[in-house]
């Protein structure tokens, strides 16, 4: 059986340059998430389909996957992934992957949304807003956001704190 700390050492490299990646394309432009076309807008001209992972509350510190957000009447069809990232833990035996709700301190959105990114080959945004933050991976991501790193960038993510990963996009 896999830990969740196990499975995230193994795809954090990944999932960290994917980010670095996706931080050098967007760089400061804003966003906006719209479920009903299941796409995310940055600034004016980046527009990319999307698969919803979950949420962080603010207000009582906890994670919640967007499969188990039964109050928000999503659309299934941006629930594919999380869905997937669900029967890998069931299958692996991996709570944080299963467990509708728990608190950040045992994996936040930032670590499972980076474990998922290194399992998918997706990046992820983390899209805040009053009292939380939602977490979303980019179904359709150009090619330089999933190519292999640039060897003069390989230092830098293997040396990169996973902590200093949080800040690179500054949702």
């Amino acid at each position: 059986m896999l830990t969740f700390d196990r499975l995230f050492a193994e795809h954090v490299a990944t999932g960290l340059a994917r980010q670095l990646a996706l931080g050098d394309l967007i760089g400061e432009r804003g966003w906006q998430l719209d479920l009903t076309s299941g796409t995310v807008t940055f600034g004016d001209d980046l527009r990319y389909h999307v698969q919803l992972l979950g949420t962080e509350s603010h207000d009582d510190g906890s994670w919640l996957w967007a499969w188990a957000n039964e109050a928000s009447d999503l659309p299934p069809a941006l629930l594919h992934l999380c869905g997937w990232l669900r029967e890998f833990g069931d299958r692996q035996g991996v709570a944080e992957l299963t467990e509708p709700t728990f608190a950040p301190r045992r994996a936040d959105g930032h670590r499972l949304a980076l474990l998922a990114s290194g399992l998918t080959g997706r990046c992820y945004y983390r899209g805040p807003y009053p009292g939380g933050a939602v977490f979303f991976h980019l179904d359709d991501a150009p090619p330089q956001i999933t190519a292999p790193v640039r060897p003069e960038r390989v230092l830098g993510v293997l040396s990169m704190d996973v902590g200093d990963a949080s800040g690179i996009l500054k949702g």
